[in-house]
């Protein structure tokens, strides 16, 4: 038995709470093998099963969890945004961001959250970071504001070439970050965006490539990307990428399962 599908007993029974994490190239992902640790640590009967699946393949499957023995299943980023309009119910967030990266099944029905920006928030709250710079304004970083009142950011800069959609995206969260100082730079591509105004930086943005827009980088850059990381190049001290994140993303899925199954 592979090292993703080890529970406390390292064997599946009738008794045991199963979990699916989906992607393309879901086996080779490290989700499932930290999942399945946190399970056994905690001595869980519990197991997450990496499932490869094809993007044509993806509405069948998720719609078939329904009446599956699974009781939640994760999501690559690749499928975050396509599995909402499958979903029988949305989170608040979900609604809010567009998303959706976790879901729990309730006597047959297909119940979404996020857990992305849940996981943002403890790496910003173990680091006690108060001031925050965002690279972009999208879906990301309204599920990381959303949750922002649970950490210690004061300040946030938000860094976009559309000011408009900075606007759009502070007025979205209501009282969610009422306590928030927020401050808006256009990002140009001549002059890139100098973030070493605040402790830590996250890319919520879709860029990803080495070298895209120049970039003065924050003590603590942070991203999700697996490969190619506009962070991870512009870093000159702390870097946080995806297997960096793995722990935080577990634990808030986690989380989320464990209090669903109460």
């Amino acid at each position: 038995m592979n090292e993703a599908s080890m529970n406390e007993a390292n064997q599946i029974t009738a008794q045991t709470s199963l979990y699916g994490f989906i992607g393309e190239k879901a086996t080779s992902d490290r989700f499932s093998v930290m999942l399945n640790k946190q399970f056994k640590a905690n001595g869980d009967d519990a197991m997450i099963i990496p499932m490869n699946i094809r993007p044509d393949d993806l509405y069948f499957t998720v719609t078939n969890l329904r009446k599956a023995q699974l009781n939640g299943v994760a999501f690559a980023p690749e499928y975050r945004h396509e599995v909402v309009e499958i979903l029988d119910e949305q989170s608040s967030e979900v609604r809010a961001c567009g998303f959706c990266d976790i879901l729990h099944v309730e006597e047959g029905r297909l119940i979404g959250e996020i857990l992305i920006g849940r996981a943002l928030v403890r790496v910003l709250k173990e680091r006690e970071v108060r001031s925050l710079a965002i690279l972009g304004s999208g879906a990301l970083a309204k599920s990381l504001l959303w949750h922002i009142s649970e950490c210690d950011v004061e300040r946030v800069v938000l860094f976009n070439d559309r000011i408009e959609s900075c606007l759009a995206l502070t007025q979205g969260l209501g009282d969610r970050a009422k306590d928030i100082t927020f401050d808006i730079e256009r990002v140009m591509d001549e002059t890139g965006a100098d973030l070493s105004g605040c402790e830590a930086a996250i890319n919520a943005s879709t860029l990803k490539g080495t070298g895209e827009i120049p970039i003065v980088p924050a003590p603590l850059m942070i991203d999700l990307e697996q490969h190619l990381s506009l962070f991870k190049s512009a870093a000159t001290s702390a870097y946080m990428g995806y297997e960096d994140m793995l722990a935080y993303l577990t634990e808030s899925a986690y989380t989320i399962w464990k209090k669903e199954s109460r």
